[in-house]
């Protein structure tokens, strides 16, 4: 079996870097300030000094609050689904074109609820890209690898939540 490994930053590739300032999915706001804090405290800097190039595609812009809460029909709790959906459907379709430009995602956030459309940006950007190269090699299998930085297991449903707090069902 044949494998491309698409799970690590190559010499020529660039980083491209997208905020998703997201903290609707936690129980407490502030985290949505994750992209500004990361870029002020030197992102860009780091990059350059690792001799890295890069792309700053800026942030997702979370709106529509009060309209977003309208009720959405779900089994059990799911607090703020629909403006956390559409801000994921958005960070999902960016992703994807990042990866199908041949560069390197570094998302900064954000809860992690923003995982949602990362994850499924990615795996969406592969499978076309595998469906496409097997053509040649039906052999051929990408393999795909996500970072999770997290205290939790983050493996709770709107069924099994406490909160409902989204970050926590990714």
């Amino acid at each position: 079996m044949v494998s491309r490994r698409f799970n690590r930053l190559q010499d020529d590739q660039e980083v491209h870097i997208l905020g998703v300032p997201m903290d609707h999915g936690a129980g407490r706001r502030g985290v949505g300030m994750g992209p500004s804090a990361i870029r002020i405290a030197g992102l860009h800097e780091k990059l350059k000094a690792l001799g890295l190039a890069f792309v700053d595609h800026g942030d997702v812009l979370i709106r529509d609050v009060e309209r977003a809460q309208k009720a959405i029909s779900i089994e059990g709790k799911a607090n703020h689904l629909p403006m956390i959906a559409r801000a994921c459907d958005a960070a999902h379709e960016h992703i994807k074109r990042i990866v199908k430009k041949d560069a390197f995602p570094l998302v900064i956030g954000g809860d992690h609820s923003i995982a949602i459309g990362t994850i499924a940006g990615l795996v969406a950007a592969y499978k076309e890209e595998e469906a496409e190269l097997r053509k040649d090699n039906p052999k051929l299998e990408l393999t795909m690898g996500v970072i999770w930085i997290d205290a939790h297991g983050d493996l709770n449903t709107p069924l099994t939540s406490p909160s409902g707090n989204i970050h926590g069902m990714p």
